[in-house]
């Protein structure tokens, strides 16, 4: 587990990795948590800092995980034909020093689907099954 600061997001090659899914999980004291797997396109998995090197697996699979979300919102769009991929990740700067620490992630897909959480914490995980 790497916590992701705005420095460390930004190194990692998310544009054309593959998006495995995600999933949305809420405890019983209402804290939520966001999910997101992902394959690293294999042609920039190289390039990837060593120090992640124990995190992603050996096929270029890992998970973010944005813990303690106060809000997500999801607008998907697929095809049929083909696994989605990743364009960007990004946290914006308006909500990027609040008080709180809170951060706004937005994850957009080359289909066009838009993820965006308000989220405290920004984890790089080992792979996901989801």
């Amino acid at each position: 587990m790497k916590p992701l600061n705005v420095d460390f997001l930004n190194t990692l090659p998310f544009h054309d990795s593959d998006f495995l899914g995600l999933k949305i999980s809420q405890q019983d004291d209402g804290v939520t948590d966001l999910t997101i797997s992902i394959a690293f396109y294999e042609a920039e998995f190289e390039e990837i800092d060593t120090d992640f090197g124990s995190i992603i697996d050996s096929d270029g699979k890992a998970s973010l995980l944005l813990q303690g979300c106060e809000e997500v919102s999801i607008r998907s769009y697929y095809t049929k034909e083909q696994r989605d991929e990743f364009d960007y990740i990004r946290i914006l700067d308006e909500a990027v020093e609040q008080e709180n620490d809170t951060k706004c992630i937005e994850v957009v897909f080359i289909s066009g689907s838009k993820i965006k959480c308000m989220t405290k914490n920004i984890l790089l995980i080992p792979y996901v099954h989801i």
